[in-house]
């Protein structure tokens, strides 16, 4: 049984190596999606409870991607929105921000990690920041319409959303092109 585990946590640690130098160009969501498996495992692996081995080594393996374009291992302090809020964020405000999925395998790891997200005082002030130091361009100030829409889509219909007015982000900008 002993030689089992070591050669199933070998496989474990030979798959995410694998994920990593395969999937080495770029960051998205590849990593993580070439390590969870595509059906259900055989009845031996179970038994040994691989899947929970695997996770395990993931979390400490650097394929969780972030809206800054770079890979972190997992750990409390990540955010991830199910929501597109995280489509367009990116810079110094959000180092542990986990970049927008739209795959339900990642969602369901996540949920099973579980992931957590910024309480709406910390976004509504990340984001802010965020906005005030984009420089007015038009792709700026369309990646800012978009998040102010996901915005209003994530919190919109809360309470901290009503309660919280004044520190709700400007996302508008007058005719001068000014916030």
């Amino acid at each position: 049984d002993s030689s089992n585990a070591k050669i199933l946590e070998d496989a474990a640690e030979l798959l995410i190596d694998t994920a990593i130098k395969v999937y080495d160009k770029g960051v998205s969501y590849n990593r993580l999606l070439f390590l969870i498996p595509d059906e259900e495992l055989e009845v031996e692996l179970q038994r040994y409870d691989f899947m929970g081995l695997l996770k395990e080594k993931m979390k400490a393996a650097e394929v969780f991607p972030t809206v800054n374009s770079k890979y972190v291992s997992y750990d409390e302090n990540l955010k991830f929105y199910k929501s597109g809020l995280a489509k367009y964020l990116s810079g110094r405000e959000f180092p542990d921000l986990l970049m927008y999925s739209d795959y339900k395998e990642v969602d369901e790891l996540l949920k099973e990690f579980s992931y957590s997200t910024y309480t709406y005082t910390e976004i509504a002030a990340k984001v802010k920041r965020w906005v005030s130091s984009r420089k007015v361009t038009d792709e700026n100030i369309r990646k800012i319409a978009y998040t102010a829409i996901q915005f209003i889509n994530e919190f919109g219909d809360t309470w901290q959303f009503d309660t919280y007015e004044e520190q709700r982000p400007s996302f508008f900008f007058n005719v001068d092109r000014k916030l």
